[in-house]
């Protein structure tokens, strides 16, 4: 069973990186790609469904194939910080500069 769930997972990782949506696709001639399909919105959703390829695709990207995505020390991996609060801990707005 081990080895069964091994394979599982293993051929799902790859399934999940691999897309031959042609949008995916920054120029023709090129092999750039772009990091999210779904440029428009962070919730992967477009007209009256839900983009589960590329939900998943994003997923895959930023978790799985960047195991040190979320560390939290410097130097170990990648290292994101989120600022939503100014110095009197209300939330920024975009708007305002």
């Amino acid at each position: 069973m081990t080895g069964l769930l091994t394979e599982a997972a293993s051929l799902g990782r790859d399934e999940m990186l691999a897309s031959d949506r042609p949008d995916r696709m920054v120029w023709p001639d090129r092999t750039w790609e772009w990091a999210s399909l779904r440029p428009e919105n962070g919730t992967f959703e477009c007209e009256g469904s839900l983009d589960v390829e590329t939900k998943d695709r994003w997923f895959v990207q930023a978790i799985v194939a960047s195991p040190a995505l979320f560390r939290l020390a410097v130097g170990q991996g990648s290292l994101y910080w989120l600022g939503l609060n100014d110095a009197a801990d209300a939330n920024l707005d975009g708007g305002w500069t």
